[in-house]
């Protein structure tokens, strides 16, 4: 049962991802999202837990949005005690960074400001308050339309750290949680049902998407989860595909070419720069940039042709719960 009410979000977030526990859920990450508009947060634990929001692209949405993190500021949040017995304390300044934004929010190097979510009570709730004005009024958003994912190195679950439930005052992402249905019914439902793995995907595993197609003819997408998220999408040797055109046809869609040699015979191998990185959370353009590959260049009509295979260094080495969420079957390993 979901309570959507801010009240409850408020209450709910600063318990979230405390109390730290060191060593303790490597690589944990909380999402919410906005499913109207795409905008999302991000709770990442990289030796620190860091808040991060992603700017839109749009100048005035990422103006309202920047004003909105302008009116947050912290009082003496850092303080350093000397041997000396003096106590040096930090400016009041803004709560996020990086400062530059403030300056010139329309700065384009800038792609998403972060903060620190600190064991600090009242701290948390500053940056929980934060978090839902930006909901509210950055995004214009109500809480029906959030989603959350919750994720660490071993893959998804169901809450991590201070907080032992799910999350009431937003909808669960993950889809057999918000009751997708048993196989994916478009492209739009396969894409976030795809976002969904790839964003709880356990780190060193790989997931791939197999288009319907004679052996050795074959087409992949793959995803590996290695500090970043990597993508690599592969053409078998002997496809009778126009090869000019599907060099075209993929640069457009963002892909690079990276050929092999291999007894004289060219294996068309593409790859698209790493997302997740820590210069950037979020996963840009590699959903979209899959669906189109598969749909427009692949000529895979409906999703539900796709297969997928998945292996990973967990006590679930092939991701059995990824047979019930990603809507497709699973195809031999």
């Amino acid at each position: 049962m979901v309570d959507h009410n801010w009240e409850q979000l408020l209450e709910e977030l600063p318990l979230y991802l405390y109390p730290y526990p060191p060593g303790e859920h490597e690589g944990a990450l909380l999402q919410i999202r906005d499913i109207e508009t795409g905008y999302r947060v991000l709770f990442r634990d990289n030796g620190g837990i860091s808040v991060i929001v992603p700017l839109p692209d749009e100048p005035d949405e990422r103006r309202r949005l920047v004003e909105v993190l302008r009116t947050h500021r912290t009082t003496n949040v850092g303080t350093l005690y000397l041997t000396t017995g003096e106590v040096i304390r930090a400016d009041d300044g803004p709560m996020w960074g990086p400062f530059a934004v403030f300056e010139d929010p329309d700065d384009p190097a800038v792609c998403e400001v972060s903060t620190a979510w600190t064991d600090i009570e009242r701290f948390r709730k500053e940056v929980a308050a934060a978090l839902v004005e930006i909901f509210r009024e950055g995004w214009g958003a109500s809480p029906q339309r959030l989603r959350y994912t919750v994720a660490n190195d071993d893959g998804p679950e169901a809450a991590l750290y201070g907080i032992t439930k799910e999350l009431t005052a937003v909808a669960p992402d993950r889809p057999t949680h918000r009751n997708a249905t048993e196989t994916c019914t478009s492209w739009d439902d396969f894409a976030e049902r795809l976002e969904w793995a790839i964003n709880t995907l356990p780190y060193g595993a790989i997931l791939r998407l197999h288009a319907p197609t004679d052996d050795p003819d074959y087409t992949v997408v793959e995803f590996i989860n290695q500090f970043s998220v990597h993508t690599i999408a592969l053409v078998g040797p002997t496809s009778s595909r126009d090869r000019a055109q599907l060099r075209q046809q993929m640069s457009e869609l963002g892909w690079e070419w990276g050929p092999l040699e291999g007894e004289g015979t060219e294996y068309p191998m593409w790859n698209a720069a790493p997302v997740r990185t820590l210069r950037d959370s979020t996963l840009r353009l590699l959903v979209p940039r899959t669906v189109a590959t598969f749909r427009d260049v692949f000529d895979v009509t409906d999703p539900r042709e796709l297969t997928f295979t998945a292996e990973a260094l967990t006590d679930d080495p092939t991701l059995t719960y990824l047979d019930a969420e990603l809507g497709v079957p699973r195809g031999p390993q």
